[in-house]
């Protein structure tokens, strides 16, 4: 089974799960998903009910490492995805994907599959970690390893 794990603050994330759930029922994939909000000031929600879907609550803000750490606690399956609450899944066939590199690891236990950021600039109060995110995550793996 694989872990969708997904750390989210102060954002929507319908979509996102949205998006994961019909690829794990159309893929017939044995998966969970736990989206954790990290004490948002306006608690996250979903809409609709979610097969796969566990909405889990820190009663403090942990911040990102302490947050990831909970979710790796809460995790039931044998791989762990993570995915942040304020992305977008931009293939249909992402996780199809994802699950068939991680079947060809080659002995790996962790791979990083990159980041597509937003052409154009957010409003200033998301826009630093637009401009590091562009910066440094938004590279290819020859790049990331030179």
């Amino acid at each position: 089974m694989i872990s969708i794990c997904i750390p989210a603050y102060n954002c929507e994330v319908e979509a996102l799960v949205c998006s994961l759930q019909q690829q794990i029922d159309s893929l017939q994939l044995p998966a969970e998903v736990l989206v954790l909000d990290d004490c948002s000031p306006n608690p996250i929600g979903l809409n609709a009910s979610y097969a796969a879907v566990r909405l889990l609550r820190n009663e403090q803000n942990l911040g990102r490492a302490r947050t990831r750490n909970k979710l790796m606690q809460e995790a039931q399956g044998a791989f762990m995805l993570f995915i942040d609450g304020d992305s977008e899944i931009v293939a249909s066939d992402y996780l199809n994907r994802w699950v068939t590199q991680s079947n060809n690891m080659g002995g790996y236990s962790c791979c990083y599959g990159g980041s597509i950021y937003q052409a154009e600039a957010p409003p200033s109060s998301h826009l630093l970690r637009w401009k590091v995110s562009c910066q440094k995550e938004s590279r290819t793996r020859i790049e990331r390893e030179n």
